[in-house]
């Protein structure tokens, strides 16, 4: 158990400090959603691979099959060519559910370049997810919303960015809001909230 927590709940002096229950409650908060995140990453690993395996047998098949069909004399029956549709089916689910559940890359929130956005207005909420596993039990949406973003060096441009969240940390997307974002080295446009940095 975190220290901090069991002091919260034990010492009733620890209760009375704003300052150290804010800290407390915003460490577990963080806590929560890097686990939450690494979850969704860890599935969106495994989907993304057996999308990648279903797609290349499936289209593997269906080369084998039509190699098959014109030329007889390999022998390879026709049902191969039949085989090759669920796999590809499959794969490309798989694939599409990996794209569509994906989370930001733990390599963009530490190395890309930290900028602010305001936001201006959050367009909806998409797919929504519930990860249940001892102790975590939260849940996930995918939120597009508009931003104006404020590279350090440069003009500030609009573009529109969507990602999964926690549901408790869309108090932070308040219309007119300025929130911290991390920014792509190599293409602005491709961002992520820096939502450890809005909660300190």
């Amino acid at each position: 158990m975190d220290p901090n927590l069991l002091r919260l709940a034990t010492d009733p002096e620890a209760r009375r400090d704003p300052a150290f229950m804010k800290a407390t409650i915003s460490g577990m908060h963080r806590a929560t959603r890097d686990r939450a995140l690494g979850t969704m990453r860890i599935n969106n690993l495994v989907m993304g691979i057996l999308g990648s395996l279903g797609i290349l047998g499936g289209l593997g098949a269906a080369v084998l099959g039509l190699a098959g069909m014109v030329l007889p004399q390999l022998g390879i029956p026709g049902a191969v060519l039949g085989g090759a549709l669920l796999p590809l089916v499959l794969g490309v689910l798989f694939a599409g559910l990996s794209y569509r559940y994906r989370v930001p890359s733990k390599s963009l929130l530490a190395e890309g370049v930290p900028a602010t956005a305001q936001v201006v207005v959050v367009r909806g909420m998409g797919t929504t997810v519930g990860l249940k596993q001892p102790g975590m039990h939260v849940t996930l949406s995918r939120v597009t919303v508009a931003l104006r973003v404020t590279p350090p060096n440069g003009a500030p441009f609009d573009v529109e960015h969507g990602e999964m969240m926690l549901g408790s940390d869309l108090r932070f997307l308040q219309n007119g809001a300025t929130i911290p974002v991390r920014l792509a080295a190599g293409n602005p446009r491709k961002l992520t909230i820096d939502w450890n940095a809005i909660e300190g």
